[in-house]
């Protein structure tokens, strides 16, 4: 914890724990506000990277969140090979968040689905949402190193999310989806990230 007063909480985490911190503090928040709205930013950046670099991409991810429509949590990666990418979730979907990064660590689960899925994102993005929810089944169906029951649980995590995600309403669904394919990027480099 480096500061906490009033309504703002900045903290330095491990990258592996840091969505579960946020949201339980946006848990705590909400109660002790009597279910106000919580927005949060939280950036992933190298240990070795220069703090004031760290700080300007947490308040720029704290900004997304409240320009999102508030009560979101804005996660932005910034990897050492310079790519940066933000996407925004509500903090229902930060448990699957979780949950997704947890399998990926856990169980081993194999994240070529997320390299294929984001390398068919400009195609994607002009479909609708049932053909991009097909395509994406498929994709989760050819991971190789899951138990049939264990593939079943990841396969409906991940299309459950996919489905709440693009669902709100408030953007177009070509940038709901790039957000989504962020997402299951992110969720891979936080089980694995380290020096990526």
């Amino acid at each position: 914890l480096v500061y906490s007063g009033g309504d703002d909480t900045l903290a330095l985490l491990p990258a592996a724990a840091a969505v579960s911190c946020a949201r339980a503090l946006s848990d705590g928040y909400r109660t002790a506000m009597n279910d106000g709205t919580v927005s949060g930013g939280l950036a992933v950046v190298h240990y070795k990277e220069d703090l004031r670099f760290a700080l300007d991409q947490a308040r720029k991810a704290e900004k997304a969140a409240k320009n999102a429509g508030r009560n979101c949590l804005a996660l932005t990666v910034c990897r050492r090979s310079g790519e940066h990418a933000t996407a925004v979730l509500d903090w229902g979907e930060a448990g699957t968040l979780v949950e997704v990064v947890a399998r990926f660590a856990g169980q081993k689960v194999s994240d070529r689905w997320v390299y294929k899925l984001r390398e068919l994102l400009p195609t994607l993005e002009g479909l609708s949402r049932e053909p991009v929810r097909a395509e994406l089944r498929r994709l989760l169906n050819r991971i190789d190193n899951l138990s049939h029951g264990d593939l079943t649980a990841f396969r409906d995590t991940v299309l459950g999310w996919y489905d709440r995600h693009v669902a709100r309403g408030e953007r177009p669904f070509a940038a709901a989806l790039g957000s989504f394919v962020t997402l299951c990027q992110s969720a891979s480099f936080l089980a694995r990230g380290r020096d990526r």
